[in-house]
């Protein structure tokens, strides 16, 4: 039986606020995958299996929110 990685979507515009769940995660074992904007998030999910995404809803100019409704309508 092979295990598979889960990767987990890490979306935040604070370096330090994705470089601590970046750590927290992979010693859990996760793949982390990292996003500071809307346009890096679209890219993300088109490049790669995303199984979970952390989202912050205050991403400086733009709204977690509506990014959220984007990836809703369109997964």
């Amino acid at each position: 039986m092979s295990i598979e990685t889960k990767s987990i979507l890490v979306v935040d515009d604070e370096p330090k606020v994705r470089s601590l769940l970046r750590r927290c995660l992979e010693m859990d074992g996760y793949e982390v995958i990292e996003a500071e904007n809307g346009e890096q998030v679209h890219s993300a999910i088109i490049n790669h299996t995303v199984d979970l995404i952390t989202l912050d809803l205050n991403l400086g100019s733009e709204s977690g929110l509506t990014i959220a409704s984007e990836i809703r309508a369109t997964s």
